[in-house]
């Protein structure tokens, strides 16, 4: 892929985010804040773009845009102030809102992110108050297909959030993935977090991921996303202290997992699994799973395949991890766009989500491929545990899996 021209589509999920003005260095207390007649002063919003059409869409754009990767964003929005508003803040991007669905039967999902201090440590963390609205109509026919059929990839994001995409048991979200693969699309899936009292959060997502992930080439979930819905006794027992369930996931954990999804999807080509502040983890398959993949697949299959590998973050101060992940996946497109080898995709996707975090929006503090660099950048210290996981250097450990 090197030199040449890719062109990926984004679709599903996308929203307004509206983000009060608050400053790095003011610390919010929520208990105090939700009492009633509290008054909270703040600076100007950021009002832009959210959800992963736009999160990794966008990013993929500003990061790729000049190296020949062309994104395309297709999701739904309603005929309303709020949804010219989100064309408005496409177009400024330079993208054309063409592929994007208007319906005037609906309105445009939005959500109010506020960012409030981890007293563990100086980090920062959010609130989402959120309507999916647009997002829960959101079907087969609402891909862009004209569009897809002329790319070379589909990136589909956050079915939880997407009525339409669980409420059937999964049977819209199979014949999207199906039909894509069916083009000679490389399909890539990225989940969302589920409210454990709402629908999405009492969907049968290890049925409706058993049914899906077939025709996945790419599944990019989180790691508290993936165990919610595929080993719950897993996630209650990690998640039990409520402290963060990423710092209790070990090596053989997170092999097993994607051991077992794998196994859903007769050998996913690669599984990435997003694991926060340390770093991220990828697997992939066979030479042959990776053949399979479509027109957007890795240009050296042999140093592709049948690798298990987890690179660390970079450290940031005062981080805001909106659309971290949804940056992380868009800078690992752009990268396998480049040609680049598996450790430097996950490097390259790592960078992204650091650059990312150190702005209070998902996109603003992205910079295109040439003008970014690792070079001065700290990396979180990593220790995975497990047998048969070993440091290889460079805050990079390699799994059992690894065959590389």
């Amino acid at each position: 892929m090197t030199g040449n021209k890719t062109t990926f589509m984004y679709a599903g999920h996308i929203c307004l985010d509206i983000l009060p003005g608050i400053p790095v260095q003011q610390s919010l207390d929520l208990e105090k804040i939700a009492s009633p007649g509290a008054l909270v002063q703040v600076i100007e919003p950021i009002i832009g773009t959210g959800g992963p059409v736009s999160n990794s869409g966008i990013a993929a754009h500003i990061i790729g845009g000049q190296i020949g990767y062309t994104a395309l964003l297709n999701g739904k929005i309603g005929d309303d102030d709020l949804g010219k508003v989100l064309q408005a803040k496409i177009a400024e991007r330079g993208l054309d809102p063409g592929a994007m669905t208007v319906d005037g039967t609906t309105k445009t999902s939005y959500t109010v992110v506020i960012g409030f201090d981890d007293t563990n440590g100086g980090t920062r963390d959010r609130v989402f108050f959120h309507g999916p609205l647009a997002n829960d109509t959101f079907g087969f026919e609402d891909v862009a297909w004209d569009s897809a059929g002329e790319a070379d990839g589909i990136h589909l994001g956050y079915p939880p959030l997407m009525r339409l995409l669980y409420s059937d048991g999964g049977a819209t979200l199979s014949k999207i993935m199906r039909y894509a693969k069916e083009l000679g699309l490389t399909t890539s899936l990225d989940m969302a977090a589920c409210d454990p009292n709402s629908d999405a959060g009492k969907a049968d997502w290890d049925s409706i991921l058993r049914m899906s992930l077939p025709s996945v080439d790419m599944f990019t979930p989180s790691i508290g996303e993936t165990l919610y819905m595929t080993d719950r006794a897993l996630f209650d027992e990690l998640d039990e202290t409520k402290t963060d369930l990423v710092d209790r996931v070990d090596g053989n954990q997170i092999s097993s997992v994607s051991e077992k999804l794998s196994g859903y999807g007769n050998e996913i080509p690669i599984i990435v699994l997003k694991m926060g502040h340390r770093g991220v983890y990828m697997v992939t398959g066979s030479r042959e799973s990776l053949e399979r993949m479509g027109r957007f697949k890795p240009e050296d299959l042999d140093a592709w395949a049948n690798r298990e590998l987890w690179h660390t973050s970079y450290h940031a101060e005062f981080p805001m991890a909106t659309g971290a992940g949804d940056t992380t996946i868009a800078g690992m497109h752009v990268a396998m766009h480049m040609g680049l080898s598996p450790e430097s995709v996950l490097e390259r996707g790592t960078l992204y989500g650091w650059q990312c975090v150190g702005a209070p929006d998902a996109l603003g503090g992205l910079k295109p491929w040439s003008e970014s660099t690792t070079a001065g950048l700290t990396k979180n210290p990593l220790e995975v545990k497990g047998k048969g996981w070993k440091e290889v250097g460079g805050g990079l450990y390699a799994g059992p899996r690894n065959k590389g």
